[in-house]
């Protein structure tokens, strides 16, 4: 069979298109093929990041619950403070930083109190221990 010039030609131009056509498409295929790598290393690592926040969430969480445990604590201590230097009735209804002056200013009340107190019978003590201690002397 014998194929003249212009078929060969048609023949020819259509491989051709249809080449240029496969490497287009081949093309386009490479262009989406980096596009969905792209994507899915973003979203690896978005769901890294997704991790490593909830793993963050979860130590913060641990770190509020021990001290909402140690603020219990405390506030306890300071309640038993309070009944013990006898500052509970007025204080009971009243912010933590005031009941904490509360109980500081009784400290340094009760304080004044027993160093008057010492000074007293240190006072009271000391003409009858010269007299004591100028006797042996003799």
């Amino acid at each position: 069979m014998l194929v003249n010039e212009g078929t060969f030609f048609v023949l020819a131009f259509k491989t051709l298109s249809d080449m240029e056509s496969g490497l287009h498409s081949a093309s386009e295929l490479e262009k989406q093929t980096k596009l969905q790598c792209s994507t899915l290393q973003r979203a690896q690592l978005a769901g890294q990041q997704v991790q490593d926040l909830r793993e963050r969430l979860q130590t913060a969480a641990k770190h509020c619950d021990l001290l909402q445990h140690g603020k219990q604590h405390y506030e306890e201590f300071l309640e038993q403070l309070s009944e013990t230097m006898k500052v509970n009735s007025p204080a009971e209804g009243l912010g933590f930083e005031i009941r904490l002056k509360l109980v500081l200013s009784r400290a340094e009340q009760l304080f004044r109190q027993e160093a008057g107190a010492l000074r007293e019978q240190t006072t009271d003590i000391q003409p009858t221990a010269k007299g004591h201690f100028c006797s042996m002397k003799k």
